[in-house]
């Protein structure tokens, strides 16, 4: 069950004031803090897929092309000027074989310990009843 912690009691007071400036923290099991997606944040999407791309060796014409923006809107995205559209980043991460969470947070599978991967590794290719079973064994061995 998620749980609303508003950190301004003013914005309890009237959700709608929420905005830029309001902080809101949902608090569930895990813990987490959600927040809005800040300038820091755009500048360092806008450097990763930047780096993305020179790594696959695509030229910034050539990816603007692809994603079907021009090449001063690719360097503003890459600048993190402007942010792209949900389609616009669903075809950076297939295009550049990256995943969204690699883009926008910086995490990757390399974040991941090896144990993890190798779980990972397992299930992979494995059919959903088997998965499922996993699942269940899982879940009593963790309870």
């Amino acid at each position: 069950m998620l749980q609303m912690l508003w950190t301004d009691q003013s914005l309890r007071d009237d959700p709608a004031k929420c905005s830029r400036g309001g902080k809101v923290e949902i608090m569930n099991v895990m813990r987490r803090e959600v927040r809005y997606y800040e300038e820091e944040d755009k500048i360092a999407t806008g450097k990763r897929i930047q780096e993305a791309r020179k790594a696959a060796g695509v030229k910034a014409e050539t990816f603007a092309g692809f994603i079907g923006i021009s090449k001063t809107q690719l360097s503003r995205i890459e600048n993190g000027t402007r942010t792209c559209t949900t389609d616009n980043l669903v075809m950076i991460c297939q295009y550049l074989d990256v995943s969204a969470d690699e883009l926008l947070f910086g995490k990757s599978d390399e974040d991941l310990s090896s144990e993890l991967k190798e779980i990972i590794s397992l299930c992979e290719g494995q059919p959903e009843y088997r998965l499922k079973k996993a699942l269940e064994i899982m879940r009593i061995i963790f309870e």
